[in-house]
């Protein structure tokens, strides 16, 4: 019987991350900067330009570089490798309930596991978080096999290589290691276990991660100085917790702005059934499982460190808190959550964890938002709309943040010419406040600008970079400006009345700002100095075309 209810867990966890897999519109941004990590000739490339243009540690493009030379570097077999991944952590969560206390906790992990709409959203994409959430998940299994047989050298093994895998994937993640390995050490002191194999297992720990520590300090300032441009508040802990409980995905791109006002501005059946209620659910499954078993403290230490350090610097930092930048505490909930339920009576356990896997079930089979049917904005329609114009060779295309982003689609040369990089932060009044910029938080570079975006003067660095390009182009030769509808509406005197406004000016991010301000003044320029062509519209992207 088991058996049977094992397979059937397991084929509803394969189907829910296949369904929808090749998404129409291709890879979007942050996809397509793994796929350009992976593409790189070699592994020792790949290494050297993930750490030279990412802010991640190359352990999961080494693996989807290998995968892709030998499968292909097709948007289909790309996701594919994170379907893998996904469908194996629902497989392992089966053998840590199991390990943690029987075959019907280990039903419960796996099902919980298999239904978990974040989980399987991230199971479709070309990220690192399917990947590392395969390794925490692998990881707390090697905590609970070290619990129960103190003395067998494999799982030593398993927790060494989890623990050192996790710290060469995320670039926070060590947070979560030292955490782990914190409680875990607590817990065996208090325990009067001998010690001795657990600290060499954390000596190991050390020193094959030590090449990531020096590589930290040595450049530590480009961890520092990353412009987070998304919006945060402290309702963004809620939409953590909401997302990893329940099937409705809030803030998969950013944060929305007041999340708790517009969720009880709107409360519905809905909010109560398919938010509140799991959420609830899971709360006393993981109460109940801490409340009997102190182990639970262990499982969720490195979680909880993780998390207490994201929200000190996000108190204190430009940090932004995102549901999956908190991955690394979300298998650890699960599992201590459906041990909760595990440990209920047989009639409240099967009530409990029949309601929780019906609402999450439900959702995902009849709701459009249900996450397998999520649209990804790929770029695939990006470069369709600029191949219709159609492109030439050499003409310019200018695109929000890196170059390359349209490599994939867009495989003939042409000018590529970076929004942000080559003209935003170019400007003079950004490069006279640089130094400033680097010891002060976004609020106060935003205070420090206002009036460089309300006077909305095209700079001068600006002015001359674009002569340069348009004295460089020839009769008919096409300048191509690229951006998302959003800000479509943006000119010169909106933007400067919409500054005016203290409230548009606190919630719209820093980049956005800087975005909106560039866009307009290219716009400008094009505007008078090159024929305009047409105007392209396919959601969520719109291209603007001009020609010498």
């Amino acid at each position: 019987m088991n058996k049977t209810v094992l397979i059937i867990i397991f084929i509803i966890a394969a189907v829910l991350r296949l369904l929808f897999l090749d998404k129409a519109g291709g890879l979007w941004y942050d996809e397509l900067v793994s796929y350009n990590e992976a593409v790189q000739n070699d592994i020792f490339s790949v290494i050297s330009y993930t750490l030279k243009t990412d802010v991640h540690f190359p352990l999961y493009q080494i693996f989807l570089h290998i995968w892709s030379n030998i499968f292909s570097f097709s948007d289909l077999s790309l996701r594919l490798f994170s379907v893998i991944f996904g469908f194996l952590t629902v497989v392992i969560s089966y053998f840590a309930g199991k390990e943690l206390k029987d075959k019907n906790c280990g039903l419960i992990c796996a099902s919980v596991f298999a239904v978990n709409s974040f989980f399987i959203y991230y199971s479709q994409e070309v990220r690192l978080y399917s990947f590392l959430l395969f390794l925490i998940t692998l990881n707390l299994f090697s905590i609970i096999k070290l619990r129960n047989n103190f003395n067998d050298k494999k799982n030593y093994l398993y927790f060494i290589l989890s623990s050192s895998m996790i710290i060469y994937t995320h670039t926070i993640g060590f947070i979560y290691v030292f955490g782990v390995l914190f409680g875990v050490l607590l817990y065996f002191i208090l325990k009067k276990q001998h010690l001795k194999k657990l600290l060499y297992s954390y000596l190991f720990i050390f020193l094959i991660c030590l090449p990531i520590f020096l590589f930290i300090i040595f450049n530590f300032e480009k961890y520092t100085s990353q412009i987070n441009g998304y919006y945060c508040d402290y309702s963004s802990i809620f939409i953590i917790f909401q997302d990893l409980f329940t099937p409705v995905l809030e803030s998969l791109l950013d944060n929305p702005c007041g999340y708790f006002s517009k969720l009880f501005a709107h409360f519905s059946f809905s909010v109560l059934f398919f938010i509140l209620l799991p959420l609830l659910c899971a709360i006393f499954g993981i109460f109940t499982a801490i409340k009997k078993d102190k182990f639970c403290f262990v499982l969720i230490s490195g979680s909880m460190l993780f998390l207490l350090a994201e929200i000190i610097a996000f108190k204190i930092t430009d940090f932004k808190i995102l549901p999956r930048y908190a991955s690394d505490i979300m298998p650890s909930l699960l599992i201590v959550m459906s041990y909760g339920f595990s440990l209920l009576n047989v009639n409240k356990s099967k009530a409990i964890v029949v309601l929780f896997i019906f609402i999450n079930l439900f959702f995902l089979i009849f709701s459009p938002q249900a996450a397998y049917k999520q649209n990804r904005n790929g770029f695939k329609i990006l470069a369709g709309m600029i191949n219709e114009i159609p492109v030439n060779k050499n003409d310019y295309i200018l695109l929000w943040n890196r170059r390359e982003i349209l490599d994939k689609y867009i495989p003939f040369q042409t000018y590529k010419v970076s929004l942000l990089k080559d003209f935003a932060y170019r400007s003079e009044t950004m490069l006279q406040y640089e130094k400033d910029f680097k010891s002060c938080n976004l609020d106060k570079r935003k205070n420090i600008l206002y009036k460089y975006f309300y006077d909305n003067i095209v700079p001068e660095n600006t002015e001359q970079y674009m002569n340069f390009i348009i004295n460089d182009m020839k009769k008919h030769q096409k300048f191509i400006i690229t951006m998302y509808d959003k800000f479509e509406t943006y000119n010169k005197e909106v933007f400067k009345e919409l500054l005016k406004n203290t409230n548009f000016y606190e919630i719209t991010s820093f980049n956005d700002l800087l975005t909106i301000k560039t866009l307009t003044d290219i716009k400008k320029l094009c505007d008078e100095k090159l024929n305009y062509i047409e105007t392209k519209k396919q959601s969520p992207f719109i291209i603007i075309v001009y020609e010498k």
